[in-house]
């Protein structure tokens, strides 16, 4: 059974009780609940300050005082209580109240007492409250309210000041271009690539993929198409580089024959994106089994650098070559080769029928490096360590190359005047790139798979 009250005792309680710190277990007043820093005017009163016990009909731990109408400055109420019947103010509040019919009380959270406005978590009759409280009819939740009412037993949460948060943007990821609406790049400006199109591409890439016609395509923007060219025209082959074709379409592969100086030219090339000064890379899928007199090149730039398979006698070497300015005369430039050649290898070595991967970088602050099949070349050095090049002075070059010696970029044959060099077997996948590539980039390539992101 329940014992109603009327406004007068509701006043009286409030005051006896706001001065206890301990639990309410008064059996119709409902406490204050959780930490207060101010509270309602309740039942047109005004919240008084003070720390402590439960107060009646939405008071909270403050003392409340009479006079309906008044403005109630609330002070800081800890350790409320609420209990059954009637209307408590809750937690942490940040806004005035409205009590009762009383003029709007001055405190640091709204509570909803009695038809006030809330901007916070009330308890209402029989809801949850943050205090331990005992009293008949109402239940105790122990722990300072946050975020929702609970009004006749009911826990629905407040959601009338609830607004809808803003989209939040997916960024893009793509430094050079287009975001898909998942934020992933779907397409690459040209001569960029990977997963965020910030990694430069090839500025040459020949796949000697064509079915039909004697041209070498550019798979790159640059559209640096090559020209076959010899006594007779080079041929296309179904012979290619196993670990392309199992993960790429690979269709065919370049033939040539060294007796009919068979090759692949782009000419004039007189285009700064295949004469850098320096930090580039070269790279090719061979397959050969002999040699021209010196040698086979694979790529040349004029005779400015070059990427050969170097014959000696009985032995064979990766060559790269570069051409550099050595000083100036009345007479103009004097230029002279800075030559990295591979540790030497007995016959075949790599001229023995199966396809490899030769590549070739040179880098501003390290110098140049040769690859074969993915592996960077090291040659010992006397006293400990090792070198990339015989000469470990051409290893550490940075110099710059000077292009002064022909003008014809060409695969299979010297780029200048030299017909000692031309190559013999197939060749596959030939690219150029303005930039040094790591060497897991060069692994990649050598295993037939995409550059990493």
């Amino acid at each position: 059974m329940r014992t109603r009250f009327g406004r007068a005792s509701f006043l009286v309680m409030g005051l006896v009780v706001a001065s206890c710190g301990g639990d309410d277990t008064s059996e119709t007043g409902t406490g204050g609940a959780g930490k207060d820093a101010g509270r309602d005017a309740a039942s047109g009163g005004r919240a008084g300050g003070g720390a402590g016990g439960a107060s009646t009909q939405g008071g909270s731990g403050g003392t409340s005082t009479g006079g309906a109408g008044n403005a109630g400055t609330g002070g800081a109420g800890q350790g409320g209580v609420s209990g059954s019947g009637g209307t408590s103010g809750a937690g942490s509040d940040a806004g005035p109240d409205v009590a009762g019919g009383g003029s709007g009380g001055v405190d640091a959270g709204p509570d909803i007492s009695a038809g006030g406005t809330d901007a916070g978590p009330d308890v209402s009759a029989g809801g949850t409250d943050a205090g331990p409280d005992t009293s008949m009819g109402g239940s105790d939740a122990g722990a300072v309210e946050g975020g929702q009412d609970a009004s006749a037993g009911d826990a629905e949460p407040d959601t009338d000041n609830v607004e809808a948060a803003a989209d939040v943007p997916v960024a893009c990821p793509c430094v050079h271009g287009t975001c898909g609406e998942a934020g992933v790049c779907t397409n690459c400006d040209p001569g960029w690539e990977g997963v965020t199109c910030s990694r430069q591409g090839p500025v040459l890439y020949w796949k000697f993929d064509e079915a039909t016609g004697t041209m070498a395509f550019d798979s790159t923007p640059n559209h640096f198409d090559g020209q076959w060219v010899g006594l007779t025209l080079p041929t296309r082959s179904t012979n290619v580089p196993p670990l392309v074709a199992a993960t790429f379409s690979d269709p065919f592969s370049l033939l040539l024959n060294a007796n009919d100086r068979q090759a692949v030219a782009y000419s004039p090339a007189d285009v700064s994106a295949l004469k850098p000064a320096n930090d580039y890379t070269m790279s090719a899928w061979f397959r050969a089994t002999t040699t021209d007199s010196s040698g086979s090149e694979v790529i040349s730039m004029g005779d400015s650098y070059v990427l050969r398979l170097k014959k000696n006698s009985t032995t064979y070497q990766l060559q790269f070559s570069k051409t550099i300015q050595t000083g100036v005369t009345d007479a103009g430039v004097t230029t002279g080769f800075v030559n990295c050649l591979g540790p030497t290898v007995a016959s075949p070595a790599f001229i023995d029928g199966a396809w490899h991967h030769v590549a070739a970088t040179q880098s501003s602050t390290a110098g140049i490096a040769l690859y074969l099949d993915g592996a960077q070349l090291t040659i010992p050095v006397d006293g400990g360590g090792t070198t990339t090049c015989v000469d470990a002075i051409a290893a550490t070059n940075t110099v710059n190359t000077y292009y002064v010696s022909g003008r014809n970029f060409l695969v299979g044959r010297n780029g200048a005047t030299n017909t000692s060099f031309d190559y013999d077997g197939n060749i596959d996948e030939v690219r150029v790139y303005g930039r040094v590539l790591a060497s897991e980039e060069i692994q990649a390539l050598a295993q037939g798979l995409l550059l990493p992101p």
